[in-house]
């Protein structure tokens, strides 16, 4: 089975036999057996911490359309891929105000979804996001 399936733990061996798993465990420490692990990935930490703002929403908060816009991103499935959707959001209004649709999460993405919402309103006192490498890159 495990030629089959060398990812396969006890819990779904058991499950594949319909076994007991505590039965699995015993019989694959007797032969030595390890299902195949694969490694989660390593990320890097950028060194370069030389710029840092502070988190103006602690203490300001929105009193007109426009004023303070916040913008972030995230992945959804669609037909069996990853799409990252980059929005910017007026929190006056809770309103779209622009946003960004590719197959990869990067700099680009997060450039489109605000340049497509200065394009379309008046620019905003403050532009609010979290500081990931997206929003902070030099690009």
């Amino acid at each position: 089975m495990l030629r089959e399936y060398p990812s396969y733990g006890h819990k779904r061996i058991a499950l594949k036999l319909t076994v007991n798993k505590k039965r699995i465990l015993r019989v694959m420490k007797m032969f030595g057996i390890k299902p195949y692990r694969r490694r989660g990935r390593k990320f890097r930490k950028t060194k370069d911490n030389s710029t840092s703002f502070p988190n103006l929403l602690l203490t300001e908060f929105p009193r007109y359309p426009h004023h303070i816009w916040a913008s972030d991103f995230t992945h959804v499935s669609f037909h069996g891929r990853i799409v990252y959707i980059a929005t910017v959001i007026d929190l006056f209004t809770r309103e779209v105000v622009g946003f960004s649709v590719m197959a990869s999460h990067s700099v680009t993405l997060v450039a489109n979804a605000l340049l497509a919402a200065i394009h379309k309103h008046p620019h905003p006192a403050v532009i609010h996001s979290d500081h990931g490498s997206e929003y902070t890159s030099k690009d």
